[in-house]
Formats: C-alpha cells, sequence, structure tokens
C-alpha cells in the first residue's frame, strides 16, 4: 500500500464526519471502501488503524459501524484548514 499524504488523511476524516452529518450514524466499512474506490476491506482497515493510531478516529471494537472522529481528529481538520487557507493566501499575496 502506498503512503497517503495528509490531505488524504484528513479527507477521509472529513468524509466519516460528513456521513454522520447526513446519515446520524458513522459509514461502514464497505461504504468507506467505494467511497476511497478501493476493492476489497483490508486496505480500509489499514487506513482506519492509522487515523487510530494518530489518535484523530476511534473504533468500538464488535461494533457495527462502531467508529467516529474524536476531537483530536475535529482539531487536525480545523488545523489543515487553517494551514491551507493560510497557503492560498500566501500565494495570493495577501
Amino acid at each position: 500500500m502506498t503512503r497517503l499524504s495528509e490531505a488524504e488523511h484528513i479527507a477521509l476524516l472529513r468524509f466519516i464526519q460528513g456521513y454522520f452529518k447526513v446519515h446520524s450514524l458513522p459509514p461502514s466499512f464497505r461504504e468507506i471502501r467505494d467511497h476511497l474506490g478501493l476493492s476489497s476491506l483490508s486496505p480500509t482497515g489499514r487506513r482506519l488503524d492509522i487515523l487510530i493510531e494518530r489518535g484523530w478516529l476511534e473504533r468500538k471494537p464488535h461494533i457495527a459501524r462502531g467508529i467516529r472522529v474524536t476531537n483530536t481528529g475535529r482539531k487536525a481538520m480545523k488545523d489543515y484548514n487553517e494551514e491551507l487557507e493560510a497557503a492560498v493566501a500566501a500565494f495570493k499575496g495577501e
């Protein structure tokens, strides 16, 4: 598996959080797999494990749809947005 960029990690967190906001429950592994365009569940689990290791996501074992974005994950998304906005402003010369 190729390493994911910070932007890809953040995008996955955004998908999980956005799905929860729309459906009032987290996405299933299959829904995450389909969103990522993967052909099997194994790489999906590895990507989620990375987010868990970073403290951005929690998983409740043996519970369907037992994932949630943590406060640390929400802060990571916010910080990334701020960094991106600063980079765009610098590029524009603001």
